[in-house]
């Protein structure tokens, strides 16, 4: 029930906590230290069952049995196959710290405060840059079509095509969407967040050229 939201419980997730991402039973949250692992299957009993050291990590990902997490530290892909035990497979030092991630296929878009990084993972154990685009403080990605939007902090909504992922070629920024800060792709919409402004909703269905339609 939407209109009546009830908190069932609470637990421990560490110092600061910044990312999460829910697969199935398994809640993997980030925080200033570590990658925890909690198991969900009781929602009002979450158990802490594993984790691993990774550093301040805002964001990550998990498929194909292995997460991926960004942050201070760059990138880090760990095996959680044992939810209880994970290993970390291999890391990369990005440009920038690392804000977001978007996996698809054999690569890593990584929103960084330098900029969109792109990043070869074929091989877990050596992951390696294909390229990337200095634009400055990004904070969250999406991909859709070959086309990657980027939040910059400072510039507003980017729009990059990525068909070639070893020559992005941005194509334009949005005008008035300066403070964007967060992404969700549905369908063909885009929601923006804004810190303090708000959220914009575009259309997408042309997906090189959004087009506002609320706010």
């Amino acid at each position: 029930n939407l209109r009546s939201l009830k908190l069932i419980s609470t637990t421990k997730a560490g110092s600061v906590p910044y990312g999460v991402f829910v697969d199935s039973e398994y809640a993997f949250i980030t925080n200033n230290h570590d990658l925890l692992i909690f198991d969900i299957q009781d929602p009002q009993n979450p158990q802490t069952i594993g984790s691993i050291s990774t550093g301040v990590t805002f964001n990550l990902t998990v498929k194909n049995g292995s997460a991926f997490t960004v942050g201070e530290n760059g990138l880090f892909i760990i095996d959680i196959s044992d939810h209880q035990n994970p290993q970390k497979l291999g890391a990369l030092q990005l440009q920038g710290n690392g804000k977001s991630i978007w996996i698809e296929d054999n690569l890593a878009y990584i929103a960084t405060s330098a900029g969109l990084e792109i990043i070869n993972i074929s091989e877990p154990a050596r992951p390696s840059t294909v390229s990337y685009i200095n634009g400055g403080p990004a904070r969250s990605v999406a991909l859709v079509d070959g086309i990657a939007y980027v939040a910059n902090r400072i510039k507003g909504l980017e729009v990059i095509d990525v068909t070639n992922p070893a020559d992005p070629q941005k194509i334009t920024t949005l005008p008035g969407t300066q403070s964007a800060w967060n992404i969700h792709v549905h369908e063909d919409y885009l929601y923006l967040g804004r810190h303090q402004d708000g959220v914009d909703i575009f259309s997408i269905k042309n997906r090189q050229s959004p087009r506002l339609i609320g706010n």
